[in-house]
């Protein structure tokens, strides 16, 4: 926005302030762009129109990475990755970028990577790439290099705790978002995007009402994307939380309980205590085991809600570019306008549905977890009492000692599983619908507003 940069001239790099995007039918051919777009790569629109967006690929990406975005692409998936593109002259230039299924084709945006991760990733890019020349110079076909490259991913990602790329760009995308709006702070960026606007004449009145609808589902999705903090709180303690709470609990009660019939008639009472906390402890496991499965489950749903509000956070921030892009050029938009829209839609769709399950997936956790709360409560009163009958046996104290150290395990799975319950507690309260109804409502306002526009 208010660049001084001419479009079509390549430049040295673009700033954290810009985003491009680009629209591709479903083999790949470039539609259509924003200025920064043609400005960054070089290119004039007419010479990008109808050409494989590989045009902009840069020989050093793993070939894997594409095979990821078009699995994903393929399956009606969004994706993101980092991705080296290069400029008509051949210059290259890094990007955080986004890609949706839209209609018959696809939409990406793009923006500059500013996070952690991104020295991390070009390094690894540089592995990937060498498997891959390796892969192919000993005689393997273009398949076998990626595949060799994805098994060294797969390494990668395991040593960094993901079980998955999408595990990853899970993780990377909502950061580098972050990143970038730290880096802005300050900035009259914001200024201009949220309030200002270049002078319009009254023929392009119509132009002012949807860029106002789009900073409406910006604020909106903005506004969702603040809100994640709780839900990632949520999935990181269910990502660290423990599998088997009870496990030390049983076999400590099985050593108890044939330490107190080594005490016979006295040791009587003991030992039924003991007989108890196994059987309690076998219980705890059972329900703990259900609260794993749901909490799998959870995870999956909080994971993918996380990357769909992102995206649609950005592509909520695009169209309020573009549109003041639109109306500092003058150009008729309405195709990129109805592109943008169509996107906003699909994405307030989607966190809708994924929203749906993940409210009952939180009910269902929550309920597991008061469960598991409950059995432990048991356990404590149990432990309690076999505490107090091994202080009355003489000679007792390896099973005294046994108790001792139940306790222990018991206070450590009861504050887990206190903290769980808290943060699902507070997810739960975060999760209402109101939020995702307006989002919805706005986007549903500026569709109309794309579509008088247009008519």
């Amino acid at each position: 926005m208010d660049s001084p940069r001419t479009p079509g001239t390549p430049d040295e790099g673009f700033g954290l302030d810009e985003l491009f995007f680009s629209t591709t039918d479903a083999g790949g051919r470039i539609r259509t762009g924003n200025a920064v777009f043609t400005r960054v790569c070089g290119y004039s629109a007419q010479e990008l129109a109808g050409r494989a967006h590989n045009v902009v690929r840069h020989p050093d990406m793993p070939r894997l990475v594409f095979r990821v975005l078009w699995e994903h692409l393929a399956a009606g998936q969004p994706v993101a990755a980092y991705v080296k593109n290069r400029t008509k002259d051949g210059r290259p230039y890094w990007v955080v970028a986004t890609a949706s299924p839209l209609g018959d084709g696809h939409l990406s945006v793009r923006f500059k990577p500013s996070g952690e991760l991104f020295p991390v990733v070009r390094d690894v890019y540089e592995v990937l790439r060498a498997t891959e020349v390796e892969a192919e110079a000993a005689g393997g076909s273009r398949n076998d290099a990626i595949e060799a490259s994805a098994a060294h991913l797969d390494g990668i990602l395991a040593g960094l705790g993901l079980p998955d790329y999408d595990a990853f760009m899970r993780v990377f995308l909502p950061a580098e978002l972050r990143s970038r709006e730290r880096g802005l702070e300050g900035s009259p960026y914001w200024d201009r995007l949220w309030t200002g606007h270049p002078p319009v004449s009254a023929g392009r009145a119509g132009m002012l009402d949807v860029l106002e609808a789009f900073r409406g589902v910006d604020a909106r999705m903005r506004n969702l994307f603040s809100r994640l903090a709780d839900q990632e709180a949520l999935s990181a303690a269910l990502a660290a939380r423990s599998r088997d709470l009870t496990g030390d609990t049983r076999l400590l009660s099985l050593n108890a309980l044939l330490g107190a019939r080594r005490h016979g008639e006295d040791g009587a009472a003991l030992s039924v205590v003991a007989g108890l906390i196994g059987t309690e402890a076998e219980r705890t496991a059972a329900v703990t085991a259900e609260l794993n499965r749901h909490a799998d489950i959870l995870a999956g749903l909080l994971g993918d809600q996380t990357f769909r509000v992102t995206v649609g956070r950005l592509q909520a921030e695009m169209a309020v570019f573009f549109a003041l892009e639109a109306l500092a050029g003058g150009d008729d938009c309405h195709a990129e306008l109805a592109v943008l829209d169509d996107a906003l839609a699909r994405s307030a769709d989607a966190i809708g549905g994924v929203a749906s399950a993940l409210g009952d997936g939180l009910a269902s956790v929550t309920e597991q977890v008061e469960a598991v709360g409950g059995l432990l409560r048991t356990l404590d009163v149990l432990q309690l009492n076999g505490t107090i009958e091994a202080s009355r046996i003489d000679g007792a104290d390896g099973v005294r000692q046994l108790f001792g150290e139940m306790r222990h395990r018991l206070d450590a799975a009861r504050e887990e599983i206190d903290g769980l319950a808290a943060i699902a507690r507070t997810a739960r309260r975060h999760a209402g619908d109101g939020d995702r109804a307006a989002t919805v409502a706005a986007v549903s306002a500026a569709s109309r507003r794309v579509a008088l526009l247009a008519a």
